[in-house]
């Protein structure tokens, strides 16, 4: 029940929204771990029962999580409208892609302390199966914001995790930073997600809690990760150094004077890293077993906005997925893929209506 098993691919689609939130007080049972997985595993249960044996059918090999970051019922909506009208289609009855899926379902996205959540601890309870508190990722709710000293003690295991104890391999691509909050949420155990760098640490004044680009690169599971694809090289690079060749005038953050790039890079295995689409489109994957893509200092540009200010150096979702598969699809255990469209979140906080139902799309 608690472990993953492969042999066909599944897809699963997660979708949750950012807003301002409301304090809550969790009760004393759902602070436990084990609390949420007992609640899974009956509500799996009951569900199995009511569908009947299905024994016939094969159990996946691959597992590809797709999240589009922000994206409520609200959003689809007008994302739908949208399209019928840019194609000239008066039929609101058309469906998005993913309407179309045999299987869908609606969740209690409130995280344990506060009746609105945040991404991290969304993230986590889609990568964790437990509701924790705001702004952590990777702890039980028995870790608050900015208590750092109770992190080793709340530490819980993710899919990654159980994905690569089943051999798997595992990657993720994003379109934010790669120690944004939803991706972090795969390998990274804090009590603060704004930590992604130590200069981060330094703005919080918080003493104790590693930062997530450094967890990525030293720290398992992250550091057995086979695809690192999205932008955030800031975060990776020391404050003196150019953090990259198509950024020139951007310069790092750490304050360690640790290149994380360059240390990933050095590990065991072939290893690739690129910094623009051009080098993602002609990476050779026979002699790619690990592939990292630092290809922005923060986010990347909004979809319109790239195609305004015709920045081709930026890959698309797609072909950065397209590329994930590739490396991961040698494992022959099978593969856990994260694909996070994380600008339609940011489009909806600036108040961009058309910029989010465009990343949507």
């Amino acid at each position: 029940m608690r472990t993953i098993n492969q042999y066909s691919t599944a897809i699963f689609c997660a979708v949750f929204a950012l807003c301002a939130s409301i304090d809550g007080g969790p009760g004393s049972s759902q602070v436990s771990q084990e609390y949420w997985l007992q609640q899974a595993e009956t509500k799996l249960l009951n569900r199995r029962a009511r569908q009947g044996s299905r024994e016939h059918q094969k159990r996946a090999k691959n597992v590809i999580i797709f999240i589009g970051d922000g994206m409520g019922p609200a959003v689809v909506t007008a994302t739908r409208i949208y399209r019928g009208q840019k194609e000239k289609r008066d039929n609101d009855q058309d469906s998005l892609f993913w309407e179309e899926f045999p299987h869908g379902g609606l969740v209690k996205t409130h995280s344990l302390n506060q009746h609105v959540t945040d991404s991290g601890a969304s993230a986590t309870a889609i990568f964790y199966g437990r509701k924790v508190n705001s702004r952590t990722l990777g702890v039980d709710g028995t870790v608050r914001q900015n208590d750092c000293s109770a992190v080793d003690n709340g530490k819980i295991e993710s899919i990654a995790s159980m994905a690569l104890k089943n051999g798997m391999s595992v990657g993720f691509v994003t379109t934010t930073l790669v120690t944004d909050a939803t991706p972090a949420a795969l390998f990274a155990h804090t009590a603060q997600r704004g930590i992604e760098s130590d200069f981060d640490a330094q703005k919080f004044k918080l003493t104790g809690c590693v930062d997530i680009a450094k967890q990525l690169v030293d720290y398992y599971p992250g550091n057995q990760f086979k695809v690192i694809l999205g932008g955030g090289s800031r975060k990776m690079m020391p404050n003196y150094t150019e953090n990259n060749p198509e950024e020139s005038e951007l310069i790092g953050e750490r304050l360690d004077g640790r290149n994380l790039v360059e240390d990933w890079k050095s590990g065991s295995g072939r290893r690739s890293v690129v910094w623009n689409r051009d080098e993602l489109l002609d990476t050779d994957y026979n002699k790619t077993d690990f592939l990292m893509g630092m290809f922005a200092p923060k986010r990347f540009p909004y979809e319109l906005d790239a195609a305004l200010k015709n920045k081709t150096n930026y890959p698309t979702l797609s072909e950065m997925t397209e590329a994930a598969i590739k490396v991961l699809q040698k494992n022959p255990n099978g593969f856990l893929l994260l694909v996070e469209g994380a600008l339609i979140d940011s489009a909806l906080h600036a108040n961009y209506a058309k910029f989010a139902v465009t990343e949507t799309l």
